[in-house]
């Protein structure tokens, strides 16, 4: 009786060993990479944003609409009627519609604004610069030629209503010009105005407005070099629910297995020179997105091309406008950046803000 217990446990044993050995040190390999993409690809949103900038320049407001052929307006009426449009992609990162994106996806501002507001109020200036000296000049000749009337019944048929038009006009011309010229565009303040800011889902058929689902900002980074902001679905929920979130978690299981054989995922190094990683985003809007079945979310890859910088991570990933937002996993599903912006008129430099940073702004350290 003895022996069989002894076999019965040196055969207990080595099972256990061996189950140990296969769960617990055996290297799990990677997903296929297509699998990675139909488990968050619900979790990629279309981001649609149309709007206008109200400028104050001291007493003056005019408003910007950068895709407008003038663009700049001084009746906020008329601005509504065309008003700018961009896309960008975001990812769903809660259950109340919390939502990361870039910060030029929902601010779009650019360098060409500040200059074409500059030629503007230029252009303005001298146009009033030299109405008023035309009106000015005109009503020097209207008192000349009142001055040389000979008897009141000859002044009193002419033009004397039309003299105190133009000089009523000379005066607001030169109000408005004292007005542009005390402005300093260095003080000024550019404020977007959204006419709509929604999000559509993959899958999703978007044939108008009210198709998206609206959004508002809730938050954007002020650091400089963290392209980022954070938008919320208006009702605090999820139109299509997706069956993932994004995290800042590890999902490598080797890791989660065992800590002892491999490091600790490293959230300021998660990946290494060569390492694939991939972007699920909306490459060019609707343009590529568009399909018969709905919309449908665009997934490229490429490599870890730079690491090393604490503000900027470099990959091979081929970017258009539009992929601005979205998400770069590596090969276990794990966030390592947020795409943000190429080398302009290349393909396969783009840079990504690294999911340090992006941890840090989104839980508000």
């Amino acid at each position: 009786m003895k022996n069989y217990l002894v076999v019965f446990l040196c055969v207990l044993s080595l099972f256990v060993v061996g189950y140990w050995w296969f769960h617990f040190k055996q290297e799990i390999k990677p997903e296929d990479p297509a699998v990675l993409f139909d488990r968050y690809k619900g979790s990629v949103v279309l981001i649609v944003n149309e709007f206008y900038y109200e400028i104050t320049a001291g007493e003056v407001v005019v408003y910007y609409s950068p895709n407008a052929e003038n663009k700049v307006f001084t009746d906020e009426e008329e601005v509504k009627q065309y008003p700018s449009l961009s896309f960008g992609t975001g990812f769903v990162m809660s259950d109340d519609g919390k939502i990361l994106t870039n910060r030029h996806v929902v601010d779009p501002m650019n360098e060409q604004m500040g200059e074409e507001v500059a030629t503007y109020f230029t252009d303005k200036k001298l146009w009033l610069e030299s109405m008023v000296q035309t009106t000015a000049d005109t009503l020097e000749h209207f008192g000349y030629y009142f001055a040389d009337s000979t008897s009141v019944a000859e002044a009193s048929q002419r033009p004397q209503w039309s003299y105190m038009e133009l000089l009523m006009f000379n005066e607001q011309l030169s109000q408005e010009l004292e007005k542009i010229s005390s402005i300093d565009l260095a003080e000024a303040s550019y404020n977007i105005v959204y006419q709509r800011l929604g999000i559509a889902y993959n899958d999703a058929f978007i044939t108008e407005a009210d198709d998206l689902q609206e959004c508002v900002v809730i938050r954007q980074s002020d650091n400089a070099d963290a392209d980022l902001a954070i938008l919320q679905t208006k009702t605090k929920e999820l139109m299509k629910r997706p069956q993932y979130f994004f995290d800042f978690d590890d999902h490598n299981p080797n890791r989660l297995k065992d800590g002892s054989r491999n490091t600790r995922w490293d959230i300021r190094n998660p990946v290494a020179i060569n390492d694939p990683v991939y972007m699920i985003g909306y490459n060019h809007g609707l343009s590529i997105a568009l399909t018969n079945k709905g919309i449908q979310s665009q997934f490229t890859s490429g490599n870890v091309s730079q690491t090393g910088n604490e503000k900027r991570l470099l990959y091979t990933i081929p970017t258009l406008e539009g992929s601005s937002g979205s998400p770069i996993i590596d090969q276990w599903g794990n966030l390592v950046a947020v795409n943000f912006a190429k080398i302009s008129n290349t393909q396969g430099f783009s840079f990504g803000v690294p999911v340090h940073v992006v941890r840090e702004f989104y839980e508000g350290q």
